[in-house]
């Protein structure tokens, strides 16, 4: 017999005692006697069945003593050994005294004595104030911030069945848990529903410090304020971890880690969620020291962003990947611990890729660490065991308002394939081998793609996913409408493919079956053409204003929603650099359910990261509309000034006005004329707008158009357009969302302030389903001219109005042919194309264009350049567009505007020497200025350099006609990332911000960017994609030298909005003190030799000179011939 180590923990002296088995800690083998008789020696054997332990099972008496059960036997000490004593001839056997490993100090909350096994069984009679209770939440009565166990969501159900198990770390006997049931869709306060008390009934204290569980624990219904709850617990102590050893790997494959190991890690997570550093936790990875445990995840981590996040982070992050691969077999009952540490990572980090990366790393560590290989492949799957919450999140951005997934490189990626094209390859091949349907939209495969990886490999992820499932089965049901036989075998295939190529175990099939039958009992799921029930009415919302957002420098929005399926109805416009924004923007929402709640929520726009919110406020229909018991209705209108919440605090104010306008009120029609419209027929046109921005024909719009029934107004429209087989062809709904438009430009302009969302969300509606925009534009002809007719409309408000019912020459002036007879050719060929001309009649000089169209540039584009055109054509720094000659589908001639002094560039060139700072920031605001309302009107030029800009007495003037070609003539004001890859990148608004960046500095220089290496080679190409730039040129205010550094940085992530520019470049005022020196490096390339200016200048004017005589002899011959 060994004394005992004072120093450490000898597992061979170290025991064990459970139901009646004295157990040894090293080799797991019970104490039992040679045989029952005084000075039997002990020997170790393993564990025998009940019947046969006899001889196995020991009592330990109050005095200390051991004794054999059953048996007048107990244990003595002689010398070096223990034996069996008689008791009838020894009084006194020996005592022996048991020593916990780390005595338990009782009511320390830091210290653990194990933890407690709760089983949520099921709830009955939980109706409360008209809301059924559907999911508990346990708190510790001392900290009510933080959950330590959740469960799921049981919708609408006053009887919710869970079955759930969660664990509670105990800390001591007479502890109190709280059991809080909640509804999903309102915030309640926090109430004290049914206590969970450790007593006696779970644990005792069977030596100081030493604890164990009754053997059967409780099983209890517990009175509630409201029904009952019934649930299970049992106690667990906690055993001490095997040593940190050499063998520790080789140990670990003979004797895998268990429950026990498993109940202490419960313990390590602290309340918010996350595993901090601790020896404790170094433990379970075979570490002495919690200094090795984050050596191992540095070793693995190869970014410095990451070293420097919280180290709690890191071993948080290996945590998930140890429950992962080595505690796998009890997944069904650590999900909420792995929910919590994944959302104590996620508000840690706050930024997705990050995220990413640090889950990646902690994987790469577990996998070092115990030596845990896996398969590799050119294509990572994801499978339910490798997935993560970081992947479930990137998913849900690829979501569209419609429900739609586009299918896109992050989606890809975050299925596990390296980008679309791989993602694509890899499923038509599949499919083209199961399937015959080869029409189908690829956005209706992808997004039925994500909805069958939701349910077969993001299963654990269900709370992130499953608000938006529902959506996006709608969207695919309106897609496939019609084609139940498409329906079902485009769902077939993809199932297939997700199980094939995913890894999708059986039981996750038995899972899913379960699921089946829940979304079954979804209504618009279950049966969605019965969804489209008749509302109750219309909401209007008019968002007026917000004061004292949190961010002073925010640019905030307002999105409504629907709380319960995270619908969003619209958005207000960006207010950019506010923290006091007015909107005074209208809304219509069609309510269904009058015990609804709207979601106002007040984000700030980030053009290029993810827009965060700043603060939301619940709004229940239920204050504006009350149902009586006899099917009456009260409404009422209320103007409303809210505090906005985010993270449980005050975020600023919102004021808005919600009214309430019932549909049975509405629909007590009258024949309809220009005199009587009114806004009760906006009204009742808004509530059968559909949550995607159409309206679908009903008898009751059909009335609002003075017909009996949609049939007879399907075919008056029909016979209107009869030789125009394309636009017979199209949908109804496509028709009657067009003329719903019409009806409001032509009837209800008075109003447009009201409708003007409304209006946006249709025809955005109408751009995606009408994609010929030769087509649409014929649509929108047809439209206005039947709605203008059928009510014989001959009065107008404006000539606004005019314009917005008309067509391409109702928005441009059209001259006839002739009139160039009238006009006196100057003689100056401005391109091959352009030529300039002097209109007597109009005694104005301008630039006569010819455009031919091919498949680079066509005339459904030049039709779409005409109506951005539109959008921001009274800015005063746009070219303008004066009217069109000549237009068939092969070729347009028209006229614009002339700029005198000629393009940037040549202005620049010319004007060096007198051009002050004043002019340059003059003409830096006016680009910008101009930039600002095309990305504000989400508009990208796309093509913004020297020569596509003019100046026009002193005044700039952007081109924005054909900037959709020659991106590579000029190539050093592109972004880089095109340059790059010009085949898959798209131009966007943070492209342009580079080329803004460019010309700030051709501005501030006078001089074309890299003129001494032009023209463009490969070598500047890749110096430019490398981040080469233009040096500072010498006396640039020193403010606008970081404006135009920061739009022309690589990362787009780093560049500014053209927002940010133009608030930074106004804030720039012109005076002396403006024209200081910057301490930059002098460029001897951008010295300016005036001697030297005015040879090369005299050079050029020659040769200009000698061109336009060329050109005018070449014309005087064609005339006199």
């Amino acid at each position: 017999m060994n004394k005992r180590n004072n120093n450490m923990h000898n597992f061979d002296q170290l025991w064990s005692y459970e139901d009646g088995f004295l157990i040894n800690k090293e080799l797991q083998s019970c104490l039992e006697p040679e045989s029952v008789k005084a000075g039997s020696r002990l020997y170790l054997q393993h564990r025998k069945i009940e019947s046969q332990a006899a001889n196995q099972k020991w009592v330990l008496t109050k005095e200390g003593h051991i004794k054999l059960k059953d048996k007048p036997f107990m244990l003595e000490a002689k010398e070096k050994c223990i034996a069996l004593t008689d008791i009838s001839s020894k009084i006194l056997a020996s005592q022996f005294i048991i020593m916990p490993l780390h005595p338990v100090k009782k009511g320390v909350p830091s210290v653990v004595i194990g933890v407690v096994r709760l089983e949520l069984i099921c709830a009955e009679g939980l109706l409360r104030n008209g809301c059924y209770v559907s999911d508990s939440n346990i708190y510790h009565a001392d900290n009510y911030e933080n959950i330590i166990a959740k469960t799921k969501v049981i919708n609408d159900d006053p009887n919710p069945v869970w079955n759930e198990v969660h664990y509670l770390p105990v800390n001591y006997v007479g502890e109190i848990f709280i059991l809080d049931l909640m509804t999903s869709n309102i915030i309640f306060e926090a109430r004290r529903n049914c206590r969970l008390e450790i007593t006696n009934e779970l644990v005792k204290e069977v030596s100081e410090g030493i604890y164990e569980g009754t053997p059967d624990g409780i099983n209890v219904w517990r009175r509630l304020s409201a029904g009952r709850i019934h649930y299970k617990a049992i106690f667990f102590p906690l055993e001490p971890l095997p040593r940190p050893t050499p063998e520790f790997l080789s140990n670990l494959e003979e004797k895998p880690l268990d429950r026990s190991t498993f109940y202490v890690l419960i313990t390590l997570q602290a309340p918010n969620g996350g595993f901090p550093p601790s020896v404790k936790l170094a433990n379970l990875f075979g570490y002495v020291s919690q200094k090795q445990l984050l050596k191992l995840y540095k070793s693995q981590c190869c970014e410095e962003r990451i070293l420097k996040i919280n180290p709690t982070v890191w071993t948080t992050s290996m945590i998930l990947w140890f429950l992962h691969f080595l505690l796998n077999e009890y997944k069904s009952e650590w999900g909420y611990i792995y929910y919590r540490a994944e959302q104590f990572i996620s508000k840690e980090i706050a930024d997705l890729e990050i995220e990413e990366t640090v889950v990646a790393t902690g994987r790469k560590a577990v996998r070092e660490r115990f030596d845990i290989t896996e398969t590799e492949s050119k294509i990572n799957r994801i499978t339910r065991e490798t997935i993560s919450i970081t992947h479930v999140r990137l998913i849900l951005k690829c979501q569209q308002n419609t429900g739609a997934y586009p299918l896109t490189d992050d989606l890809a990626r975050s299925f596990g394939y390296e980008n679309t094209k791989k993602l694509q390859t890899t499923f038509n091949t599949y499919k083209n081998t199961h399937s015959k349907s080869q029409k189908i939209n690829p956005q209706i495969w992808s997004t039925i793609m994500v909805l069958y990886f939701y349910r077969y490999v993001a299963i654990d992820q269900k709370k992130e996913w499953y608000p938006t499932f529902e959506r996006s089965y709608r969207w695919l049901w309106a897609q496939l409408k019609g084609n139940e036989s498409d329906k079902q075998e485009c769902f077939k295939i993809v199932s297939s493919f997700i199980k094939d190529y995913h890894d999708v175990k059986d039981d996750i099939m038995e899972m899913d079956h379960d699921f089946e039958n829940e979304i079954a009992e979804i209504p618009s799921i279950n049966n969605p053409q019965e969804f489209d029930q008749k509302p109750y009415g219309i909401a209007r919302i008019e968002i007026i204003s917000a004061k004292n957002l949190s961010q002073t420098d925010s640019n905030p929005y307002v999105k409504i929603s629907n709380l319960a399926t995270s619908w969003i109805y619209d958005d207000t416009r960006v207010i950019y650099n506010n923290c006091n924004p007015v909107w005074e923007q209208v809304f219509y929402i069609p309510v269904y359910n009058i015990h609804e709640n709207l979601n106002l929520q007040i984000f700030n726009y980030n053009a290029l990261l993810n827009d965060t919110l700043l603060g939301f406020y619940i709004f229940d229909l239920k204050s504006i509309i009350k149902e009586y018991p006899n099917n009456s209705y009260e409404v009422k209108k209320l103007k409303l000034d809210v505090n906005l919440i985010y993270e449980e605090s005050n975020s600023g104010q919102l004021s808005f006005v919600a009214d309430f306008f019932l549909l049975s009120e509405l629909e007590d029609l009258e024949i309809i004329t220009t005199t009587n419209v009114s806004i009760r027929h906006l009204y009742l046109l808004m509530a059968y707008q559909n949550q995607y921005g159409y309206f679908e024909l009903t008898n009751t719009l059909a009335r609002l158009f003075n017909f009996f029934s949609k049939k007879e107004l399907i075919k008056a429209f029909s016979d209107f357009v009869q030789k125009d087989e394309k636009v017979r062809s199209l949908d109804n709904k496509i028709w009657g969302t067009l003329l719903v438009t019409s009806f409001l430009k032509v009837l209800l302009w008075k109003e447009r302030c009201e409708w003007i969302s409304a209006y946006n969300r249709a025809e955005n509606w109408l751009n995606e389903n009408v994609t010929d925009l030769e087509i649409e534009e014929r649509l929108f002809n047809y439209s206005n001219k039947f709605v203008i007719q059928h009510f014989n409309v001959t009065q107008w408000i404006d000539e606004t109005q005019q314009r917005s019912v008309g067509v391409l020459e109702y928005h441009i002036k059209s001259l006839p042919y002739d009139s160039l007879e009238n006009c006196e050719a100057e003689g100056t060929i401005l391109s091959s194309n352009n030529r300039k001309v002097f209109f007597t009649e109009y005694n104005r000089t301008m630039v006569f264009h010819k455009i031919t169209f091919s498949q680079i540039y066509s005339l459904y584009a030049f039709i779409k350049g005409l109506k951005q055109y539109r959008k921001v054509e009274l800015h005063e720094n746009i070219l303008k567009f004066i009217a069109i000659f000549k237009q068939s589908v092969d070729e347009v001639e028209y006229l614009c505007e002339y700029a005198y002094d000629g393009t940037l560039c040549k202005y620049l060139n010319q004007n060096f020497h007198t051009i002050n700072w004043k002019d340059k920031l003059h003409f830096a605001k006016q680009i910008v200025s101009a930039i600002k309302l095309l990305h504000e009107n989400d508009i990208i030029h796309m093509n913004l350099n020297s020569e596509s800009i003019f100046v026009h007495k002193g005044n700039i003037k952007i081109n924005i006609f054909k900037f959709q070609n020659e991106k590579f003539k000029f190539p050093q004001y592109v972004d880089p990332h095109f340059l790059q890859n010009s085949k898959t990148y798209i131009l966007n608004k943070s492209s342009d911000v580079y080329s803004i960046g460019v010309l700030l500095w051709e501005i501030s220089s006078c001089t074309i960017p890299f003129e001494s290496e032009l023209p463009c080679n490969h070598s500047l190409l890749d110096a430019i994609i490398q981040g080469k730039r233009e040096s500072a040129v010498f006396g640039t205010p020193k403010e606008y030298v970081t404006i135009y550094t920061k739009c022309w940085q690589h990362e787009q992530s780093l560049r500014p909005t053209v927002q940010d520019v133009y608030t930074a470049l106004t804030s720039i005022t012109y005076n002396n003190s403006t024209e200081k020196k910057i301490d930059v490096k002098y460029d001897m390339n951008h010295m300016l030799d005036p001697l030297n200016y005015f040879d090369d200048w005299h050079n050029e004017a020659t040769k200009e000179l000698k061109l336009i005589s060329s050109i005018i002899s070449t014309l005087k011959k064609n005339i006199n011939g």
